[in-house]
Parts: C-alpha cells; structure tokens; sequence
C-alpha cells in the first residue's frame, strides 16, 4: 500500500471515530430526554458541532475531535465569544468526558 493510500486509510478512521463519538453522545442524550441540534450555521464557521438543550433553559454547546486533537484557531475564537456571553462550550475528544458534562 502506498504512502498516501495508507495516510489517506488513516484520516478516514479518525474521522470516522470523531463522528462515532459524537453520535454516541447523542443518542444518550436523546434517549435521556433531552434534545440536541446540529449546529451547520451557513456563512459562520467555527461554530461548535452540537447545542444540547435541557430542562431549565440550560443550553451546552460542544465541540467534537478525534482523541488528543484540539480546537482550530477560529473554533476557540468563537468558544471564548459564546463563553464571554455565559454559555457553556466544551471541547470534548470522548464519549465519556461529554456525558459527564451533559449529566451535570
């Protein structure tokens, strides 16, 4: 196999387990009655990948990666903006981190 076909292999797991994880998250979150959105906001990049919404008003924005990768420049600009307005945004790299911090 050539040196890209296996880079190439490789980029398609990751992505893969980013996406695994995130829809792990949330069908949890779903099936504990909570509601989640896809954030695709059309000319606005950077925006974090899902809004979970819960009881009480309570909206938790977080942003999905692959395990040990960290925010874009852009993508932290627009978390510290949300934070600076009181919003709750996490970056998470695993199932298990993001259900701690939606069962809180």
């Amino acid at each position: 196999m050539s040196v890209f076909k296996a880079q190439n292999r490789a980029m398609r797991v990751l992505n893969r387990l980013e996406s695994e994880i995130e829809q792990s998250v949330v069908d949890w979150w779903q099936r504990q009655g909570g509601m989640v959105l896809k954030l695709n906001v059309i000319g606005r990049k950077g925006w974090p990948d899902r809004m979970f919404l819960d009881y009480g008003g309570r909206a938790i924005f977080i942003e999905f990666k692959r395990p040990a990768e960290k925010s874009r420049a852009l993508q932290a600009h627009i978390h510290k903006l949300l934070k600076s307005r009181g919003f709750q945004v996490y970056v998470c790299d695993n199932a298990g981190d993001a259900k701690k911090i939606l069962g809180s």
